[in-house]
């Protein structure tokens, strides 16, 4: 380069300083001669620092300017219009992107992993729940069949029987009543076996006793007023099995005393109010007009006796405690309830 084009170019140093500095000598070889150098102009923008523009009216020269980071900076503001607020904003605002980016749950499939969990989790919930009910409907349906069905026993059963045959005495007669009980000794029955014979009122569904008074009423009985109220309401009234067969009536007791003096005075009417129940036409008609109950002992039990002009007993009765009155027809068929009554004893 030639002297006039250094002259007319001015040095570097006041092209890139604006602020006065001490102006470095150039090597022996670059000295010019003193000639006219324009100053250069320097345009600072208004609200942020810009880099020095140098209006320079000479011809350009193809001479570098040395690069410096006050420069690049300077032109990196003027270019950008930005001021150093604006560039800790845009790195605050970084920052916070990647930290928000951080923070944030990454999408690694977690969510349909818990969502199929949950829902292997209810559906062994409500399996389960299937094979629990399964379990305990088969379980009481077991137990349904394999359970011993209960029986119901009437409270006038005092022992077990072989059959019942239940009928409507709330309005029938004496006739009717002796009736009845002779067709049931007729029929044909084992020998040992029960038969029971059940008295209700209203009607075979309604299970309504008839009573011991009621039963004496409907044979239309006189027996005396102490003996009707020494008996319980619960009587059991049947046919024994044998050859021949024979009726039994089983009455309890609410008071023995009052019970076993009655049972003395009743004798005197027993024979026409209660001996067609245990005894046909013609044995009632062998049977003496003044025949009397005598003193008899049946297994080791006081009994009385009505006989017969063959001294055959025809009405017996006997206190198997003082809680039950036995009244039958023959003495083989006292000993057979007594050998009952026995064995239900101990088998409570």
């Amino acid at each position: 380069m030639s002297p006039e084009e250094l002259s007319k170019a001015g040095t570097i140093p006041d092209m890139l300083d604006p602020e006065p500095s001490t102006p470095n000598t150039p090597p022996p070889s670059a000295i010019i001669p003193p000639a006219r150098i324009p100053e250069p102009v320097i345009v600072v923008p208004p609200a942020t620092p810009a880099p020095p523009q140098v209006i320079n009216t000479a011809e350009p020269t193809p001479l570098k300017q040395i690069r410096t980071f006050q420069g690049d900076a300077a032109e990196a503001l003027y270019h950008e219009q930005a001021s150093l607020v604006s560039l800790r904003s845009a790195e605050r605002a970084k920052q916070d992107l990647l930290r928000s980016k951080a923070e944030a749950p990454e999408d690694d499939g977690s969510g349909k992993r818990r969502a199929i969990s949950l829902s292997l989790l209810i559906g062994g919930i409500i399996f389960l729940g299937a094979a629990g009910y399964a379990g305990y409907y088969a379980y009481t349906t077991y137990l349904v069949k394999t359970a011993v069905p209960v029986i119901s026993i009437p409270k006038n059963r005092f022992l077990p029987v072989a059959s019942t045959t239940t009928s409507d005495a709330s309005s029938i007669s004496r006739a009717a009543l002796i009736t009845l009980v002779q067709n049931e000794k007729a029929q044909p029955l084992a020998d040992g076996n029960l038969l029971h014979i059940e008295l209700t009122k209203g009607g075979l569904d309604t299970g309504v006793l008839m009573n011991t008074t009621e039963l004496l009423l409907a044979l239309e009985a006189k027996p005396p007023g102490s003996l009707v109220r020494a008996f319980d309401p619960l009587f059991m009234l049947g046919v024994l099995g044998g050859t021949p067969t024979s009726t039994f009536l089983l009455v309890k007791l609410d008071s023995y005393e009052n019970a076993y003096a009655g049972m003395l005075d009743w004798e005197m009417t027993m024979k026409e109010d209660i001996l067609p129940l245990f005894a046909s036409e013609a044995e009632i008609g062998n049977v003496a007009a003044n025949a009397v109950f005598t003193d008899a002992t049946v297994k080791n039990k006081d009994a009385r006796e009505l006989l017969n002009a063959s001294s055959t007993p025809v009405l017996v009765y006997s206190f198997y405690n003082q809680n039950l009155l036995i009244v039958t027809g023959s003495e083989t068929a006292l000993k057979t309830l007594l050998s009952e009554l026995d064995t239900q004893a101990l088998s409570r």
